[in-house]
Parts: C-alpha cells; sequence; structure tokens
C-alpha cells in the first residue's frame, strides 16, 4: 500500500524498476499490468469495508463516524435551484481524511490472498491505482502468471468487491 503521508506513485515505481532491472540482468523476464478502480470511493460497498475494517483492526469508532458522513444528505444546485435531498448507501467519500485508509482496509485483505496465490507477482496499490509485477525465468512462466494474475484480480475486485477496473485505461508492458 502507498498511501501513507508523503508517498507518491513514482515511489513505488521507481522501487519497482530496481527490483525489475535486477531480476532482467540475472537473465529473468517481467511483466507489469497496470489498472485504475473506476471511481473507487463512490462504489465502496460498505458491508464489506466494515468487516474488512474489524479484521484488521481499524478503529471501529472512526468508521462509524466516516459511514455517518457518507451517508448524509446532497443536495444538487444550480444556482439558485436546488434539488431533493440524496442520501447516499453505497461509497465513502473521496475527500475525508480517513477515506484512503478506509479504502485501504477494504483492498487489504483481497491484496493479500492475491499474493499468497501468486508468488511470481507483486502488487502495489496507490490509493486506487494496481501495480502488478509478475518476475519468472521464461517468457511462458511470466505471460501464464500474468494472465492467471489479472483473471484473479477481475473476480477478486471486479466480481468480489464490486468495484470495476478501467479496462480501457490499463496497460501492460512486458521485458
Amino acid at each position: 500500500m502507498n498511501n501513507a503521508a508523503g508517498r507518491e506513485p513514482s515511489d513505488s515505481v521507481w522501487r519497482s524498476l530496481v527490483r525489475t532491472r535486477s531480476h532482467l540482468s540475472a537473465g529473468g523476464h517481467s511483466a507489469e499490468l497496470l489498472w485504475d478502480v473506476s471511481k473507487a470511493f463512490g462504489r465502496v460497498p460498505r458491508h464489506h469495508l466494515l468487516a474488512h475494517a474489524r479484521d484488521l483492526g481499524y478503529p471501529l469508532s472512526i468508521l462509524r463516524v466516516s459511514l455517518l458522513s457518507y451517508s448524509w444528505a446532497r443536495y444538487l444546485c444550480d444556482g439558485a435551484l436546488i434539488g431533493e435531498a440524496i442520501h447516499p448507501t453505497i461509497g465513502i467519500g473521496p475527500g475525508p481524511p480517513c477515506a484512503t485508509f478506509e479504502l485501504a482496509c477494504l483492498l487489504l485483505p483481497v491484496i493479500r490472498d492475491l499474493m499468497r496465490r501468486h508468488v511470481h507477482a507483486s502488487l502495489h496499490i496507490h490509493v486506487d491505482d494496481f501495480m502488478m509485477r509478475i518476475l519468472a525465468f521464461s517468457i511462458g512462466e511470466v505471460v501464464r502468471a500474468a494472465v492467471a494474475l489479472g483473471c484473479d484480480v477481475i473476480i477478486d475486485v471486479q466480481q468480489g468487491l464490486g468495484l470495476p477496473l478501467r479496462h480501457h485505461q490499463g496497460t501492460a508492458h512486458c521485458l
């Protein structure tokens, strides 16, 4: 997870580059998959978030206040016109100070499980961007591992958590 204060996407990119270059110099091969979760904060399933946060030991008193604030009435305004109250039932707000940590609570168990199942891969997350790197010593191994990991990410993140991935904005790099 790369959500800590002062961290930037370039931090994990730099670390990944160093590890990959080391592996390539030893005769290995590499693939990287980059995916963004579409509207991640607005689509967080709160029941999953609560369960994962409880399992991780996240302060539930803070989570309760956050979840209450996310359900406050919202109004669409256009000049002097104000619409009816909207009460969101899904998602968390991207602006509050705890939102990135709450998103991390939702994703961390899934990432840990993916890493247990995919020993050739490393996964990094910066807020709602996934970077997956596969290192192996044959191109065939890299391709098989990349396809398996990509399929499992779709199943676990998109289907399991209901967080759609932006397939049209994903990229893959093979070395």
